[in-house]
């Protein structure tokens, strides 16, 4: 304590100044600090709150942490606080201190400004990634993109608008590849179709990006506050989260299906011999090929049969009494 001006302790929601005396023989003070008094349950925004407070007195305000969601907070509040920022962070060899308005001013306003809602969207300790994409992938896709800083800065604002949704629908499809589509169930529907992918390599369907988006806007709605002692969040309840029979709180992956029914019964062929033997798998399990078949071309295919059969119907009227009709809402229902 010798060494120190002063020490600040937190219990629970309250903080406390603790300060030496004027002689070793004093005691030591303990003063609760009012405002510095919170409902943060993070250290991550606690630590935020506390250089704000730390900033009115003095020039420059040293954070030692590990974490990700620290250095990005501080990035992001760095013009807010004023007051010169560093992160301590590492050990041994890795061990660094990192100028914090150095990579803020170096990023610029805007970008910095989204930095936590882009974490939270991407994947942090509250929210999921996107399977295979890690960081980088989404990085760059914002990087060529820049327009989405400013849709990113939307999030943390409850409840979420419809048209947030729609935006981020398709900066999901950006990072899948597929510029064309503005919707991830269209995207997955196209991935599909193409082969591009597996089945948990694609992007997530609509329902389950949504409830995405709002565990990633309630985090990012936790972090936008963290300057304020008290965040005043509602329930995780319907943001994201259902409360279980057990009394925890679990993810809400989805409401509804993660594909169609014939969709997930559905056989897709692969077979380049002209769907003649058994070695076409839709031919095998009593199926036509479709147009998510890479042997769309073969004789399996209704479309080729059907040109087949117009062109004989003067002969055989009575007997080509199939209904293709039952095909198409088949691929109505896929689409769908």
């Amino acid at each position: 304590m010798k060494s120190l001006e002063s020490f600040y302790v937190t219990s629970a929601d309250k903080c406390y100044l603790l300060s030496h005396g004027l002689s070793p023989s004093d005691t030591v003070q303990r003063i609760e600090v009012a405002e510095l008094r919170c409902d943060h349950e993070e250290a991550d925004t606690r630590l935020l709150l506390h250089s704000r407070h730390a900033a009115e007195a003095h020039a420059e305000i040293i954070i030692k942490s590990p974490d990700t969601d620290v250095f990005l907070l501080c990035t992001a509040m760095q013009k807010t606080i004023g007051t010169k920022l560093y992160l301590m962070t590492g050990n041994g060899n890795k061990f660094r201190v990192i100028d914090v308005a150095a990579v803020s001013d170096s990023l610029g306003e805007e970008l910095c400004a989204s930095l936590p809602e882009f974490h939270a969207f991407s994947g942090c300790d509250t929210t999921s990634a996107f399977l295979g994409k890690g960081k980088l992938k989404p990085w760059k896709v914002l990087m060529q993109h820049p327009e989405f800083c400013a849709i990113f800065s939307r999030l943390g604002n409850l409840p979420i608008h419809d048209d947030l949704v729609d935006l981020l629908n398709e900066f999901i499809c950006l990072l899948y590849g597929d510029d064309c589509s503005r919707s991830v169930d269209e995207c997955r529907y196209n991935l599909f179709k193409a082969g591009k992918c597996s089945d948990d390599a694609l992007p997530p369907n609509s329902d389950c990006l949504f409830h995405h988006i709002a565990r990633s806007n309630f985090q990012a709605a936790s972090w936008n506050r963290c300057l304020s002692p008290m965040l005043q969040l509602p329930s995780a309840v319907g943001n994201g989260w259902q409360l279980e029979s057990d009394g925890q709180l679990h993810i809400l992956w989805m409401t509804c299906p993660s594909a169609p029914e014939s969709l997930l019964e559905f056989v897709q062929g692969k077979c380049k011999t002209g769907c003649k033997t058994q070695r076409c798998s839709c031919l095998k399990s009593g199926l036509k090929c479709t147009e998510v078949c890479s042997c769309s071309e073969g004789q399996n295919n209704p479309q080729i049969m059907d040109g087949e059969d117009e062109s004989d119907s003067s002969d055989n009227d009575d007997e080509n009494d199939y209904d293709w009709d039952d095909d198409d809402n088949m691929f109505d229902d896929l689409s769908e």
